[in-house]
């Protein structure tokens, strides 16, 4: 199986923000998304969620160092100063191999995220996307075409 990786990356300036990059895959490719932080802040907590298309893509399991990751629901936190710059956790999907063409949204909502002093940070979160990739049997056929077919009609 391929393995494509995503970049989802918590960048902080002025306020806390994530953002989900665009990649390619193919029906049964696995899709290893990076959960990385850039704090000028400090943020030592925050709960955030990765959102998908479940129709589309498998959840095979999310990892963290800095608390908690459960499905696709990340609960971050550290006892030790503050989260530091990099990648904090993983999350892994395997694209469904009845998936579709297509383009779908992968995005984030961000519950909350906190300073050691318990302060709320302000967040925000952009999209990404999965585009899906999937190979059409009509595209490899040698047979003489009386009427073209597709994957969607027959011919």
């Amino acid at each position: 199986m391929k393995r494509i990786c995503m970049l989802l990356a918590l960048l902080v300036c002025a306020t806390l923000a994530f953002t989900a990059l665009a990649v390619d895959a193919a029906p049964g490719d696995t899709v290893t998304v990076p959960v990385s932080i850039c704090s000028q802040n400090k943020v030592t907590g925050a709960t955030l969620t990765v959102n998908y298309d479940s129709s589309v893509l498998e959840l095979v399991e999310s990892s963290t160092d800095y608390g908690i990751a459960g499905g696709a629901t990340f609960t971050l936190f550290t006892f030790k100063g503050t989260i530091p710059d990099g990648q904090i956790g993983t999350v892994t999907f395997k694209v469904k191999d009845t998936a579709k063409s297509g383009t779908y949204v992968v995005s984030v909502t961000v519950n909350a995220a906190s300073d050691f002093d318990e302060n709320l940070i302000s967040a925000s979160a952009s999209a990404g996307s999965i585009t899906v990739v999937a190979d059409c049997a009509h595209d490899k056929t040698e047979e003489k075409v009386i009427k073209k077919a597709d994957c969607e009609k027959t011919g």
